[in-house]
């Protein structure tokens, strides 16, 4: 089903351009407005702005950037981060910053970011430039999310809106497995659903190469969308932690309610297996060895 069809036919507006500069210009930040406050994470503000070169309001994200630590170098190194030369272009030329650096979470968004432009349902990074001690990120305004679908419906959605939804969603989920990503925090709040009712994937802090080499951690994904996998501690895993959030999803879109909500990593586990019976047992028989199997198996 195409995404027209799921939007009723109704035309889907352009979006504009992005990145709109390949270098850095001091124009660059007066090229958006300031609206009003959408809310704030860890890493700093999200605020609603207007493009007053295409009048498009667009959401900004504005990131401190600090002097050192736990943090990933932005400038340096072969033509920067954002693939400028060492003297000018991009977001490691000197002419943006001395000797930036982000928080880790950040860096690996953006890098993540970079492989996985232009799906339309993965919400790509339209432009980024500095502003007073930060980095601002600016992607497509998206007004609500799966979360607040959910809490504000009044009545069991239509199978065909869950189906359209699921299916952009999944449609997500294949391009960032196909550029070599997983993103391993799948959930109603990180799928966002745009103006024209586009469903578009957010939040690749977690996201990690599927060729990455040595263990991952499993204290990642939301607990309620966690697969059993990492709830028993396993260190190596791939999209299937992607593919089991998604299907939380859409059941929550059905039930309007979350399917596993647990209140701790065991009673998580107990609730999967009332569902689920017993964990797939592997080759010969045998539980798989995780790092938790044994505490998980033995909790009454």
């Amino acid at each position: 089903m195409s995404d027209e069809e799921c939007n009723g036919g109704a035309h889907v507006p352009p979006q504009p351009p992005g990145p709109w500069l390949a270098e850095y210009a001091p124009e660059r930040a007066q090229r958006y407005a300031r609206v009003r406050k959408l809310g704030a994470g860890a890493f700093g503000e999200v605020s609603l702005l207007l493009d007053t070169w295409t009048g498009v309001h667009v959401a900004g994200k504005a990131i401190h950037v600090a002097a050192g630590g736990a943090s990933a170098r932005v400038g340096g190194g072969r033509g920067g981060f954002w693939g400028g030369g060492s003297g000018g272009g991009g977001l490691g030329g000197r002419a943006a910053f001395e000797e930036p650096e982000l928080p880790k979470p950040i860096f690996r968004e953006l890098m993540a970011l970079r492989r996985v432009a232009g799906h339309p349902h993965v919400l790509g990074l339209l432009d980024c430039y500095p502003a007073a001690g930060d980095l601002v990120l600016v992607t497509a305004f998206c007004p609500s999310d799966l979360e607040l679908v959910v809490d504000r419906a009044i009545a069991p959605l239509p199978l065909r809106a869950v189906a359209c939804l699921g299916g952009m969603l999944l449609s997500a989920l294949a391009h960032i497995h196909a550029c070599g990503l997983v993103h391993r925090d799948v959930k109603p709040a990180n799928c966002l659903v745009a103006p024209d009712g586009r469903l578009k994937l957010a939040d690749f802090g977690l996201t990690r190469p599927l060729d990455e080499r040595g263990d991952m951690s499993h204290q990642v994904c939301t607990r309620w969308y966690r697969p059993p996998e990492l709830l028993y501690g396993a260190r190596r895993y791939g999209c299937g932690v992607d593919v089991w959030g998604a299907g939380c999803v859409v059941a929550e879109l059905l039930l309007l309610s979350p399917l596993f909500p647990g209140t701790s990593d065991i009673d998580q586990l107990h609730r999967v297996l009332q569902v689920r019976c017993q964990p797939v047992k592997g080759e010969g028989g045998r539980m798989p060895q995780l790092p938790r199997t044994c505490a998980a198996c033995t909790h009454r």
